[in-house]
């Protein structure tokens, strides 16, 4: 298991996309290659939720 205390606090990457697109494979990958912690949180949402969880980020 990698070591993620020296991740960045708040550095998020939100990774989206269809059924069986690969999102957590690649997802992981990134946080092994960053440092980050992998929070998988999958869930079925519209658009607007989506735009709306988007904007937030900002």
């Amino acid at each position: 298991m990698p070591d993620h205390s020296s991740a960045q606090p708040g550095r998020r990457i939100a990774v989206l996309g269809t059924s069986g697109a690969g999102k957590t494979a690649v997802a992981k990958r990134l946080a092994d290659t960053l440092g980050l912690a992998h929070l998988l949180r999958i869930r079925l949402t519209s658009r607007r939720q989506v735009d709306t969880w988007l904007a937030s980020l900002d």
